[in-house]
């Protein structure tokens, strides 16, 4: 799973101590526009809080989960 981090402290900081050491997710910075949808091509599935891409993700027929709170 590769998981974009928010740059604010508030989200980076909780993000990377509780995900930062586990198996099987990457964390990288926030991606260009070009790069994320180039990902979100070749993934499998995705899953965000974002109505972007979650538009993206229809486009290009890929299952999307979207999480609210």
């Amino acid at each position: 799973m590769v998981y974009p981090v928010h740059r604010n402290p508030q989200v980076d900081l909780p993000v990377r101590q509780l995900l930062g050491e586990v198996e099987g997710i990457i964390l990288r910075d926030p991606m260009d526009y070009q790069s994320l949808v180039h990902l979100a091509h070749k993934s499998f599935a995705i899953v965000t809080d974002s109505g972007g891409l979650q538009e993206e993700a229809a486009s290009l027929g890929k299952p999307v989960l979207v999480l609210r709170m």
